[in-house]
């Protein structure tokens, strides 16, 4: 799970397949809602998305125990 400490400063995330998604761009945050926040990120040469707070469940920083697929788990 990546919290918004981790979406301020991280440049790579990974999904729960374990695939690399880059940063693609200024995370947003809000000032009435300060929990929420949206990171643009990019797979590949054409698939494009953002981890936002509601999102923030399926996604985890790379090097974290929840990676599975890469550890041969």
């Amino acid at each position: 799970m990546v919290s918004k400490l981790d979406a301020l400063t991280q440049d790579v995330f990974h999904d729960n397949l374990c695939r690399t998604w880059r940063r693609n761009g200024q995370t947003k945050t809000w000032k009435r809602d300060t929990n929420r926040f949206r990171v643009p990120v990019k797979y590949g040469l054409y698939r494009y998305d953002a981890v936002t707070d509601d999102n923030a469940y399926l996604v985890h920083i790379p090097g974290a125990s929840e990676c599975h697929i890469k550890e041969g788990r």
